[in-house]
C-alpha cells in the first residue's frame, strides 16, 4: 500500500507524519508530568478530551506563574466553545475527514502551504 500514490499524496502523508511526531512527543511530555496519561483512561470517551485539556491547562499554568491570569481566562473561554461542540452522526465524520485530507493534500502541496524539504523527503 503507498507504493502508487501520487506525489501530492505521499507528501500529504509525509506531512501528517511530521506533525503526529510532534504531537506524540508533546503528549510524551505531558504523560510524564500528568501520569493518568501513562495508562488506560477508565472514563467515557465524553470525558476523556476535557482530562487531557485540563492537564494541557494545568501544564501550561504550572510553567510560567506569571501568565496564570491569561491562562485562566484562555480556559474558561475554550470551556465555553468546546461546550458549544456536537457530535457528528453516522457517516458524516468519515465523509468530513475525508475532505478535510482533501483541503490539507492541496494545502500542503500549494505556494502557501509548502515548506522547502518535503520534496526532497518523499
Amino acid at each position: 500500500p503507498g507504493k502508487y500514490l501520487s506525489h501530492e499524496k505521499r507528501i500529504f502523508n509525509y506531512r501528517l507524519s511530521r506533525a503526529r511526531m510532534v504531537v506524540e512527543n508533546a503528549f510524551g511530555i505531558l504523560a510524564s508530568r500528568w501520569r493518568i496519561l501513562y495508562r488506560r483512561i477508565n472514563l467515557s470517551p465524553d470525558h476523556v478530551d476535557p482530562l487531557v485539556v485540563t492537564t494541557c491547562i494545568l501544564h501550561n499554568f504550572l510553567l510560567n506563574p506569571a501568565d496564570n491570569q491569561r491562562l485562566l481566562n484562555e480556559a474558561e473561554q475554550q470551556g465555553r466553545e468546546m461546550a458549544a461542540v456536537q457530535n457528528m452522526g453516522g457517516n458524516r465524520a468519515g465523509r468530513a475527514a475525508w475532505d478535510v485530507r482533501g483541503i490539507l493534500t492541496t494545502f500542503f502541496n500549494s505556494p502557501e502551504g509548502s515548506v522547502p524539504w518535503q520534496d526532497r523527503m518523499v
